[in-house]
């Protein structure tokens, strides 16, 4: 296997580990996980958004583009047009 790929894979990996941090974290401030590490929510979000930058990036996505046309997308679903 290719190392550029093995490296995508590996980056996606942690960055589902890292989204999995987030959702413990949000259940952990309900009172639904045991945590002792509840200051780290903001920094996993912040996190997973690097992440995703980083992924965006080395498969060749404009990741600004794509948050945009997303949530521009988004905006107009939730207005009905």
């Amino acid at each position: 296997m290719p190392r550029d790929k093995k490296k995508k894979e590996e980056d996606a990996l942690a960055f589902l580990t890292d989204a999995g941090l987030v959702g413990r974290q949000i259940m952990a401030k309900e009172g639904r996980w045991p945590s002792v590490e509840e200051k780290i929510l903001p920094a996993k979000i912040g996190e997973c958004v690097w992440w995703l930058a980083v992924l965006a990036e080395r498969s060749g996505v404009n990741f600004a583009s794509a948050v945009t046309d997303f949530l521009q997308t988004r905006a107009e679903e939730l207005s009905g047009h």
